[in-house]
């Protein structure tokens, strides 16, 4: 079963923690008002950058970029959940556009 990450819409730059595959993870959230688009940095219980400048666009995994352990135990993607295909702005982040984080099982499987 998939995390939804709880992403709070119109606030610019919050950062809160969750537990991802048994790990803590501490998410930094932020608006872009130059680029339009809404970026997430991620960090270990330590404050080590696991990710950072990950942009939330809709239908690629966000993680595909990072080398780091976990993300070959997750796949993260952005998902408009009104069906229009348009990218999350300021104020559709956690409302419209959701960001849900899979695990992969040992065997391949997305769950």
């Amino acid at each position: 079963m998939a995390l939804l990450l709880p992403l709070v819409p119109s606030n610019p730059n919050y950062v809160f923690s969750c537990i991802v595959v048994n790990q803590e993870v501490s998410i930094r959230v932020r608006w872009n008002a130059r680029d339009s688009a809404w970026y997430m940095d991620w960090s270990d219980a330590n404050g080590g950058r696991i990710i950072a400048g990950m942009k939330i666009v809709l239908g690629v995994n966000l993680g595909r970029a990072s080398t780091h352990e976990l993300f070959k135990r997750i796949i993260v993607r952005a998902v408009d959940t009104s069906n229009r295909g348009a990218e999350a702005g300021f104020d559709d982040i956690g409302v419209r556009v959701v960001v849900r984080v899979y695990t992969i099982s040992d065997d391949g499987v997305v769950e």
